[in-house]
């Protein structure tokens, strides 16, 4: 019996080791390997292990090569191949070209050690960390564009790189990037940023790309003397005055800005080309001494003008000039607007929230010429009175129509709780002054308020009853309560002393009371008499037939014996079982 189990565990044993054999065989065969392998083992990616194939000129991926062989790559283009993991590449330690553009990479640490590249094309890859990239220091070019990077911090050591891109990914700062003083040419358009400080030590930039963002502050730009592209359309700028000293800049791109004064590009005079459209610009004179220029584009300007009051005439000035200062007469006029001496006037008969008209007209600066256009809008406001009426005092403000109206401070009334602004002195509807808006006519909101309940207790000697009466209404009077050798003198606000309650008079204010029956004692029942009662109760009771005191505390101390009533089952179920126990073991005997 006892060979027959050890056997049995033999053959346990070495079926373990089987399964284990063949299941770290088969892991093994996905894991790389060191050359000399197969390419498959050193390359796990299938379509990796593919291009490293065709270019080492074998047969297939099954084929073993060397350190030796793959030292022969210097230069790998492998754009939109489907790879998805580089593991393997480490071994190609001569590459000094890589281009994985378009594919779906997303982890690149196998190249963090391939120190001789200077050229790496990363975009098009769902790439967040780049901590990988800090060592190599050898880099010029790197691009990594349409990625997912929110920290360059890692780029901060490639003292060699003249050529970054970051197009296209989630920056909301350069921090990094200020010691690359390399830098040549730099994209970091369609991210998050709001300045460009970081690039002020970058005297080598020569062109930049930082369309797209979010960027309202340009100083970080004014000593990058040697520009001569700048792209900073669709951002959010207004003042361009920090560029004033760029005068090596050749093409400028400030389209699709808030800018409405061009004066601080006059200095520019090296301008090529110019594209300031889609912004706010209403004069184009500054533009004047820009005679380098060859192309010039200055289309789709919106000048919204302060709001004015609505009036049934409205009048404004013509401010659009053109590159000789002259005003352009506008093209076209909203709702029958006339113009005449520099001028635009309406006549309208209602309310309407703005009034326009268009202007364009072909302009030569330099040796470019293009159409200046746009539109100019004139928004008018329509003020109503607001009047806030609490019981007859009232205060007024003017609102503009379709805005919130400021709610006043809430009201306090003696004996009442305030309910809200409403439409009508009584009932109406509350008014939401976090979503109600003022309409285009006077209005007025009464505060309103619910009178208050409170408490009145009523103190007979510690026998206490109450009523809930409103703010100034009168008390019902309780019955008059009696007291044996005692006659009752009246409703008091302090058990001794303190002032009678009128009940036919006095009025119920705006906090909760306490009357107390106050009695005086009779003349026959002895005593002095005519005093008031502070006991409140009949020394005379009898105490006959109750029990001693002491009594009481000693039956309230006697102790019965303890039964055991809460633990006697389980020595009962223990005593049992060492029984039954017993006579088992006696009857194997």
């Amino acid at each position: 019996m006892k060979s027959k189990g050890r056997l049995f565990l033999y053959v346990v044993l070495a079926l373990s080791i089987v399964i284990g054999t063949n299941v770290f065989i088969k892991i093994d065969a996905h894991a790389a390997a060191a050359p000399p392998a197969a390419i498959s083992q050193i390359f796990p990616d299938d379509a990796l292990a593919t291009e490293i194939q065709t270019t080492l000129g074998k047969s297939s991926t099954a084929e073993v090569v060397t350190q030796t062989d793959l030292d022969t790559i210097n230069s790998l283009t492998l754009t939109s191949k489907g790879i998805s993991s580089l593991e393997g590449m480490n071994y190609l330690t001569n590459l000094g070209t890589l281009i994985l553009t378009g594919n779906q990479v997303s982890d690149i640490s196998p190249l963090k050690g391939l120190t001789n590249l200077t050229m790496l094309q990363l975009s098009g890859n769902p790439i967040s960390d780049i901590s990988a990239l800090s060592n190599l220091k050898n880099l010029q070019a790197l691009d990594i564009n349409d990625a997912q990077v929110t920290d360059i911090t890692p780029l901060s050591g490639l003292t060699n790189l003249k050529g970054l891109g970051l197009y296209n990914n989630q920056l909301e700062n350069l921090s990094g990037v200020n010691s690359l003083h390399q830098l040549r040419s730099l994209n970091v358009s369609n991210n998050k940023l709001t300045n460009l400080d970081e690039l002020q030590a970058l005297s080598n930039l020569s062109v930049l790309y930082a369309n797209e963002n979010q960027i309202n502050n340009l100083q970080g730009l004014s000593n990058l003397n040697n520009l001569f592209l700048l792209d900073l359309s669709a951002n959010q700028i207004v003042d361009t005055t920090p560029l004033a000293g760029l005068t090596k800049v050749q093409t400028l791109y400030v389209s699709n800005n808030q800018i409405s004064d061009v004066t601080g590009l006059s200095s520019l005079i090296n301008l090529d080309w110019l594209d300031i459209s889609q912004n706010k610009i209403s004069n184009i004179r500054p533009l004047n001494s820009l005679t380098k220029l060859t192309i010039i584009q200055m289309t789709n300007q919106l000048i919204v003008n302060e709001p004015i009051s609505f009036e049934s005439t409205v009048t404004i000035p013509n401010l659009i000039k053109n590159i000789a200062e002259q005003t352009i007469d506008p093209d076209t006029i909203s709702d029958n607007g006339v113009y005449a001496n520099e001028a635009v006037t309406w006549n309208l008969p209602t309310y309407i929230p703005k009034v326009s008209y268009t202007f364009i007209e072909r302009d030569t600066i330099g040796n470019a010429t293009g159409n200046f256009s746009g539109t100019v809008e004139q928004p008018l406001v329509q003020y109503f009175k607001a009047t806030f009426n609490i019981d007859g005092q009232e205060t007024t403000e003017n609102v503009e129509t379709g805005t919130l109206l400021q709610e006043p401070p809430t009201p306090v009334k003696e004996g009442y709780t305030f309910n809200g602004w409403y439409d009508a002195e009584t009932g109406g509807t509350k008014w939401d002054f976090t979503a109600d808006t003022m309409p285009a006519n006077d209005i007025t909101l009464y505060a309103q308020f619910s009178i208050n309940s409170y408490t009145a207790t009523f103190d007979v000697d510690g026998v206490i009853s109450t009523q809930a009466v409103e703010y100034q209404g009168l008390l019902e009077e309780p019955p008059a309560p009696t007291k044996d050798g005692y006659t009752f003198k009246g409703w008091y606000d302090a058990k001794t002393g303190g002032t009678k309650w009128d009940f036919t008079n006095n009025q119920m204010p705006a906090n909760d009371i306490t009357l107390y029956a106050q009695f005086s004692k009779d003349a026959s029942s002895g005593g002095d008499g005519g005093g008031t009662d502070e006991g409140g109760g009949n020394s005379e009771n009898s105490t006959e037939g109750a029990p001693n005191t002491s009594d009481i505390d000693t039956i309230n101390h006697i102790v019965l014996p303890a039964t055991g009533d809460d633990h006697v089952l389980f020595p009962i179920f223990i005593g049992t079982f060492l029984t039954s126990l017993a006579l088992l073991t006696l009857r194997r005997k």
